[in-house]
């Protein structure tokens, strides 16, 4: 899993020609997330879409999903749950080759984001984190304008199932997405009127999806 500054250094442009990330983040963002990152846990507990993923203890211990086709049946019962069934499922686009054009609605805010898991507890409605995901780290902004979320976590549902969650999350939304594939990363990138979206999917080690998740509201 990529740090998430990397992350946010993606949303205003990516990587160089010569593979090092370019840094249009806050700099004090790149040092922060090197350190530890708190746990509020009231926060935590305000949101109830997110409590069914997991976050680090509070000895700083990351989480992991349980892995295999039980964890994952679970995992995806309870992402049909949240879309209405598998009739309300809907079709991921067929992916176009390249990475993702830079979004400047993102860019603009992603040097405001601040580390914390409290982050991931306070996802929009409509882009929780996957069900029984493992949030790794996480950041955001409430400042004026810029009500910015980025989360990463890992996930025992295969990349199909949660390219197919967030599709269908965008289309309920209104929000328009383009689907690429570079690399062996899959993105769904767009938005509508409501915000922005960009969900970052690849396989990981050991089984696991790992997962980068950029929401903006407007």
């Amino acid at each position: 899993m990529p740090a998430l500054a990397l992350v946010l250094a993606g949303c205003s442009g990516g990587a160089e020609e010569t593979g090092a990330v370019a840094d249009h983040s806050d700099p004090l963002m790149a040092a922060a997330l090197a350190g530890p990152i708190m746990i509020d846990a009231d926060m935590v507990d305000r949101n109830g879409a997110n409590q069914l993923a997991s976050f680090a203890d509070a000895d700083g211990s990351m989480p992991r999903p349980d892995v295999g086709p039980e964890a994952a049946a679970r995992a995806r019962a309870q992402a049909l749950e949240l879309v209405g069934g598998s009739v309300a499922l809907r079709p991921v686009p067929e992916p176009a080759d390249g990475a993702p054009a830079a979004d400047p609605a993102l860019a603009r805010c992603a040097g405001q984001a601040r580390p914390g898991f409290r982050w991931a507890a306070v996802m929009p409605q409509a882009f929780p984190v996957y069900p029984q995901g493992a949030v790794l780290e996480a950041a955001g902004s409430d400042a004026p304008g810029c009500r910015f979320r980025a989360v990463s976590f890992a996930t025992a549902v295969a990349v199909e199932d949660v390219l197919a969650f967030y599709a269908t999350r965008a289309s309920a939304s209104g929000y328009g997405v383009q689907h690429t594939s570079h690399d062996g990363e899959n993105v769904l990138a767009g938005g509508g009127s409501d915000g922005r979206l960009q969900v970052r999917v690849r396989a990981g080690e050991g089984g696991l999806t790992e997962v980068d998740l950029v929401t903006l509201e407007s």
